[in-house]
């Protein structure tokens, strides 16, 4: 009896473990193709449109928890969703929940490459709890200059 509740509680172990393992992938993918058909449209339509589109929580570019926001180089939000507040703002010292500088290491390391991955903790608007998140940047190039658009998934 012992050994089988055992295995029945491993295989439930091993259930969790692959669903989660399915859903982090999934909305992986989700981030990476949201920001693709955001530096698309930008490339297509121009800013002043993408960046409508952006921040339309009903529209294409908003999948959940899931939206693009954009800075330049300088560290000038330029658009963000969720929170209209940063726009214009220069937020280079922004600290995720453990006094993180991401906003910097987003920066620092599209310097370095055309598109990355970072990590960073956040509060979560549904559980309002510190919740891991991994963000997804890439450089977008349009006729006013090089900046860069941001989209990010929580981790659990």
């Amino acid at each position: 009896m012992k050994k089988g509740m055992v295995l029945f509680l491993s295989s439930i172990l091993i259930i969790f473990s692959i669903s989660f393992s399915l859903y982090a992938e999934d909305q992986k993918d989700t981030v990476v193709s949201i920001a693709k058909a955001a530096k698309e449209l930008i490339a297509k339509e121009g800013r002043v449109k993408a960046f409508t589109a952006f921040n339309d929580m009903k529209g294409a570019f908003v999948k959940g928890d899931i939206y693009i926001w954009s800075i330049t180089f300088d560290a000038v939000c330029l658009q963000h969703p969720t929170n209209q507040k940063l726009v214009g703002m220069k937020v280079p010292t922004l600290k995720d929940a453990n006094g993180k500088a991401f906003i910097s290491e987003i920066i620092d390391a599209a310097k370095k490459a055309d598109d990355g991955w970072i990590e960073y903790s956040w509060n979560h608007h549904e559980t309002k709890k510190i919740t891991p998140k991994k963000a997804y940047f890439m450089k977008v190039k349009d006729t006013e200059g090089e900046f860069l658009i941001v989209s990010s998934y929580y981790l659990q």
